[in-house]
């Protein structure tokens, strides 16, 4: 009799990817069948499940972000980022983040371009505008 199979959260790690696998993958034999996958060897549950095609992998974000940027205010951006962070479990948030960086710190340039003409923030680097964008 097969009993009720509580869901589990991706923050979980391990649990979450090798719960995934026997749904998804059939014919495994031994532990380094798990990690295995057309004879690569793969150091993480997360890996191979992405290797796998069994996650979403940085496509689907880089889409919904890709999407947003057509309509959607910088601050806007910014708390989209924040929302894939904290409730998705986004593979490579620095290549999401490097992708649309330029849209997500729209207005963050322009006003540092602004109070750098008026003789303002003569030494604000480009390193800093990242910093206070991210935050």
């Amino acid at each position: 009799m097969v009993g009720r199979v509580p869901g589990l959260s991706p923050a979980i790690g391990n649990v979450y990817y090798l719960r995934m696998r026997p749904y998804c993958v059939r014919g495994l034999h031994n532990v380094f069948d798990l990690r295995t996958y057309e004879s690569v060897a793969y150091p993480t549950l997360k890996a191979i499940c992405l290797a796998r095609g069994m996650l979403a992998g940085d496509g689907a974000f880089d889409a919904a972000m890709a999407e947003a940027d057509l309509e959607k205010m910088p601050y806007q951006l910014r708390a989209l980022f924040a929302c894939l962070l904290v409730h998705c479990d986004v593979p490579d948030p620095t290549f999401v983040l490097d992708r649309h960086y330029v849209a997500i710190a729209e207005d963050e340039t322009r006003r540092l371009t602004t109070r750098q003409a008026q003789g303002l923030d003569l030494y604000a680097t480009d390193a800093g505008t990242r910093r206070y964008v991210l935050l």
